[in-house]
């Protein structure tokens, strides 16, 4: 009987592309830009502001992350935020990081609330902000909840730990205590949205 000879299959590897490079393609949309004309009431010269309508992620985290330490700032100056500013406040912080137009680089909240006061109520803000989409407008509002709610969950936490705490004996709650400060029971809600390092 002869011998039957089997044909051995080579299986051919391709090599996959990387990640990264597959994926390229598609975060470069985030770089898309729009250039706005405009020419502010009472001046002749023309204003030309570039404006990224697709909001990439990281920017929208800085965008979010800059709005709350500017709230942050307003509770340490004694700056009273209007429940019917916070969306427009939202806006001229959108304006900040997805234009290219020249606002202040000013720390102090009466600086950049001053300047938001003088924006929103130029024909130009509305205009400016209805050029975004509302998808990317929808981004940076959801950001905002995501972290509210985040920030409540750990105070909610907190709240749970320091009652669990309370009834616990002295020695041992002063050494438990002081175990959580280093962790970060005891920071406020503010420094956990900003990231802000534990005292």
């Amino acid at each position: 009987m002869g011998k039957q000879s089997k044909k051995i299959q080579k299986t051919v590897s391709k090599k996959e592309p990387l990640l990264s490079s597959v994926l390229k393609e598609e975060v470069q949309m985030y770089d898309e830009f729009i250039d706005i004309p405009f020419v502010p009431i009472g001046h002749e010269k023309e204003i030309v502001i570039r404006m990224y309508p697709l909001f990439k992620p990281e920017k929208v985290r800085d965008c979010v992350a800059d709005y709350f330490s500017f709230i942050a700032q307003c509770k340490k100056e004694q700056i009273v935020i209007q429940e019917v500013e916070v969306d427009d406040i939202l806006g001229y912080f959108i304006i900040k990081h997805f234009t290219n137009a020249k606002l202040t680089k000013g720390k102090k909240a009466k600086t950049v609330y001053d300047e938001f006061k003088i924006l929103i109520n130029s024909h130009f803000y509305k205009e400016l902000i209805s050029y975004f989409p509302e998808e990317s407008i929808k981004s940076v509002h959801n950001r905002r909840f995501e972290l509210i709610e985040t920030v409540g969950k750990m105070e909610k936490q907190f709240n749970q730990i320091n009652e669990e705490l309370a009834k616990l004996p002295l020695e041992n709650r002063e050494a438990i205590e002081k175990a959580f400060g280093k962790i970060g029971i005891d920071q406020s809600a503010d420094e956990v949205v900003n990231n802000k390092p534990i005292q």
